[in-house]
């Protein structure tokens, strides 16, 4: 029965993230006519952002989230006022384009900063006991 309850509230917490990430390009879609597809990139590195600080730099759970939503909010707003903003007369498809542009930036710039190492979290961390990628967790031979 445990079990059971751990992987409905785990469920339930992925399925409350995939609505989310669907609002949010929903929402985009209808505000301004054209998808974002840097929106997973953002959301990929808000969560590298929240592992990295409370595995890397042992911050509170919570203050680690906080800080790591306050530099998504950053670098979402570096985003539009550098790849967006200067196209906003422009067709839609040089719009699209951008998107793909600063998706694949910002997913090299991960790749850059975090390697592509797969590795495990402590237990003690965010995501207990599940994969991560963070580059400073134990790998899978240890």
């Amino acid at each position: 029965m445990g079990q059971f309850v751990g992987l409905l509230a785990a469920g339930i917490s992925q399925g409350a993230i995939a609505a989310l990430i669907a609002l949010g390009i929903v929402l985009l879609h209808q505000t301004t006519g054209i998808v974002n597809f840097a929106q997973g990139d953002l959301l990929t590195l808000g969560a590298y952002l929240a592992v990295w600080l409370v595995v890397d730099h042992h911050l509170p759970t919570l203050l680690g989230y906080v800080i790591a939503i306050a530099l998504g909010f950053g670098v979402g707003v570096l985003m539009e006022r550098v790849g967006y903003a200067p196209l906003r007369r422009q067709p839609i498809l040089a719009v699209v384009i951008s998107t793909f542009a600063l998706a694949l930036g910002l997913r090299s710039v991960i790749i850059l900063w975090m390697g592509t190492t797969r590795g495990r979290c402590p237990r003690r961390s965010v995501v207990a006991s599940g994969m991560c990628w963070a580059r400073r967790c134990r790998t899978r031979a240890s």
